[in-house]
């Protein structure tokens, strides 16, 4: 089973204009794999739009890429890592995380008009079900439809801190994403995001998220469409959570064997590789992968 790093290109405008980041990258002497996350027609909201490239700025990139390196598809460098033969050092992979409906629109369109292949990592258990990651749910949550003065910490109801300001909004989502992450139950973390969600209300939430539409997934067809011309798909979990100490035997293989269930079930592509939610693995990960069926999973440091 390989474990493939990517590293993870949400560079600013100046570095894509003078490659520095590019520069430092090329040091590796060694295949790398871009990962990027929300595309947006123009960043506006630094707090929501923290994952996000603009259009503009990743055209360059990708010119940039082209000139600097030889894009590959996924199985390509795959392939190549298996065989006995050298791997080409300036082969490069271009992934995205999450399965947006921007990335699936607005970064698929450019990465063909520049035919650079893709791959896109599927969150198979979010698909068509209103809801979006945990992560970019925590911040809609918080920033655009919490009223109250203060919120609850996950796990401790009774126990909250204040929301007033923009300033403690950013400060509690740090405080209460780290218990989520590494303190609290898979169980409980659903049913935490579910309170808060029940308490802005369902419909404001579903407003706020088709109003700001970044955080949007792309829909069973519009994957159908994008794996039908040549675009690899990865299973990226069910609920895109961390694999580490919080989940149980059940999520564990709901994340990983479930999930590239779900695809094959829903589209009839059964995923080779497994992207990890937020780069963190389990000690039975490996194990699952190998059970599920995967060749290989991506990483990311």
């Amino acid at each position: 089973m390989h474990k493939i790093k990517l590293r993870s290109f949400l560079g600013s405008f100046l570095r894509s204009i003078c490659g520095l980041q590019w520069l430092n990258e090329r040091k590796l002497k060694r295949p790398i794999i871009v990962c990027y996350h929300g595309i947006v027609e123009k960043i506006t909201d630094p707090f929501l739009e923290e994952y996000c490239i603009d259009i503009k700025t990743f055209s360059q990139h990708i010119k940039l890429l082209k000139k600097l390196y030889v894009p590959v598809s996924l199985s390509t460098l795959i392939e190549a890592l298996n065989s006995d033969s050298e791997v080409n050092e300036k082969f490069v992979v271009v992934t995205f995380d999450d399965a947006l409906k921007n990335q699936v629109c607005l970064g698929g369109s450019i990465l063909n008009d520049y035919n650079v292949p893709w791959a896109l990592a599927v969150p198979s258990g979010l698909i068509e079900k209103g809801r979006s990651i945990w992560t970019y749910e925590l911040s809609l949550l918080l920033y655009r439809c919490w009223k109250k003065g203060d919120i609850a910490l996950p796990g401790f109801p009774l126990k909250k801190i204040t929301v007033h300001s923009l300033k403690e909004k950013h400060q509690a989502l740090l405080i209460i994403s780290k218990m989520l992450f590494h303190e609290i139950t898979a169980r409980e973390k659903l049913e935490y995001i579910d309170s808060l969600i029940d308490k802005v209300g369902r419909s404001l939430y579903q407003d706020k998220l088709n109003e700001h539409g970044h955080y949007s997934l792309a829909t069973w067809n519009e994957l159908k469409m994008v794996a039908g011309t040549g675009t690899e798909l990865l299973a990226h979990g069910w609920y895109h959570f961390p694999q580490n100490d919080t989940l149980s035997n059940h999520y564990l293989e709901r994340e990983i064997i479930d999930s590239r269930n779900e695809i094959f079930k829903k589209i009839g592509v059964k995923p080779q590789g497994f992207a990890l939610p937020h780069g963190m693995s389990h000690p039975k990960t490996n194990y699952l992968l190998k059970r599920a069926g995967y060749n290989y999973c991506l990483t990311s440091n």
